[in-house]
């Protein structure tokens, strides 16, 4: 047992005798590295370092949640009794209750030793070498902003249902965002985002020359004619169109307010037969990974979507409690909040087809890698800009796109997926291919 293991365990044993009926102990230790870049130039980096305990109680039902920036036994105890306070006098609800033990798997690769050694001048190298990367790709890049950041943590939870789990961490995390000027003409703003918990996977060069790419191409935009037609959406373009929806609507709380377009409909078919999704807690180098949840319950692959018919809702042990299922191992949030429910790693299957077939066999429609604006996550209705997206003629494409929106349903779309590439990126949390869906509204000014 660790120390902050150690610690929770000692808490919760103090939380009984204080006259809790069940309570639960969460700590978090950290401490992360920072650079960034702002206008083609690299800013200080500064060192944060990071503690809390998250306590929840339950007196006779009732909720009590406080939170403290400390992992001072002397300023635990002193939450435990607000907590104690608080749930003293809140409502009493059947379904507050803690979940039992169960047991957890080992994830690999989370923390990497050789982060210990990683200092901020690392991480000032690291900055130093993707603005360069991107500067020197081509004399019209400029970069607006970007980040390379490095954490170390730890987490223990412990309650007093007998759960007690703990982890150490390892992460980095780098950006870069900006755009291409030539003379008076300026490319969409875009950006290339990359995350790893291993050290030796770090590659700044190869996200600032992806990013340089993009704005480049972006240079000579023109805008469109309006149509209604087949849209090509990249995988950051999915993930916020499409990942916004179907991530609320398999969320059970939100099924269980009556606020999910997917509600009462666990086999039924909810999308095109082309589209499977998982939430995978277990992704190796995922940027939700882990072995447990906000809970200490494991996290484990899930099965959401296959081939278009919804398989599962997600769940923590209070909206299982409700629906009489297990927790799926999808509590979320930090020691500041009490637990809500949250995906982990959202994964969308690759398909059949290569990204280049699937542009061959566009007559006549529209690449997005980028959109601004988001979609109604209860009513699927969306408006958004295209910021990096090119038209598509005869199986070629040959212009990008400005001055141009698109407009529609995501649960309508969801229905039209006309195909999905074998090729898959990771966006954050999501991993994604590019999905081509029928019948879009092109709005432009051509």
């Amino acid at each position: 047992m660790g120390q902050l293991l150690s610690i929770a365990d000692t808490a919760v044993n103090k939380g009984l005798k204080l006259g809790a009926d069940e309570i639960e102990i969460l700590l978090l230790r950290g401490e992360s590295t920072e650079v960034a870049l702002e206008n083609n130039d690299i800013h200080i980096g500064r060192t944060d370092v990071r503690s809390g305990t998250g306590i929840r109680v339950f007196k006779k039902k009732g909720l009590g949640f406080a939170s403290t920036n400390s992992v001072n036994e002397k300023d635990i105890v002193n939450a435990i009794e607000r907590a104690l306070q608080l749930a003293g006098h809140a409502p009493s609800e059947p379904w507050n209750e803690l979940p039992d033990k169960a047991p957890l798997k080992d994830v690999d690769g989370l923390y990497d030793p050789e982060s210990e050694s990683f200092e901020t001048e690392d991480a000032l190298q690291m900055a130093t070498e993707m603005l360069n990367t991107a500067k020197d790709f081509d004399e019209r890049i400029t970069v607006d902003k970007g980040t390379f950041s490095a954490h170390r943590g730890e987490e223990a939870i412990a309650n007093s249902r007998g759960v007690q789990a703990e982890e150490k961490t390892s992460s980095f995390l780098w950006f870069i965002m900006g755009m291409a000027i030539e003379g008076e003409e300026v490319s969409n703003l875009d950006y290339s985002i990359r995350f790893t918990h291993n050290v030796r996977k770090i590659d700044v060069g190869k996200v600032a020359e992806e990013f340089a790419e993009r704005v480049t191409s972006s240079l000579g935009a023109k805008s469109v004619g309006s149509f209604e037609g087949p849209v090509i959406l990249g995988p950051d373009a999915g993930k916020l169109l499409l990942g916004t929806v179907l991530t609320h609507a398999i969320n059970s709380d939100n099924v269980q307010k009556g606020m999910s377009q997917f509600g009462e409909k666990i086999g039924e078919e909810v999308c095109s037969t082309n589209l499977s999704v998982m939430d995978d807690g277990l992704l190796e180098d995922g940027l939700a990974t882990s072995s447990f949840d906000r809970e200490g319950l494991p996290h484990q692959r899930i099965g959401l979507i296959e081939n278009g018919i919804l398989k599962s809702y997600i769940y923590n042990t209070k909206t299982a409690s409700k629906d009489s299922v297990r927790s799926t191992g999808n509590a979320s949030g930090d020691e500041r909040q009490s637990p809500g429910v949250g995906t982990t790693n959202v994964v969308i299957e690759d398909g059949k087809k290569r990204f280049e077939d699937i542009v061959g066999e566009t007559e006549h429609g529209l690449i997005v890698r980028r959109l601004s604006g988001y979609p109604d996550p209860l009513s699927g209705d969306f408006s958004a800009v295209v910021k990096g997206g090119f038209l598509v003629k005869n199986g070629d494409m040959v212009q990008p796109v400005t001055d141009t929106m698109i407009s529609g349903n995501v649960f309508d779309l969801l229905r039209r997926i006309d195909a999905v590439s074998k090729e898959r990126e990771r966006v954050m949390s999501f991993t994604l291919p590019s999905i081509k869906v029928e019948g879009v509204s092109v709005t432009g000014k051509g």
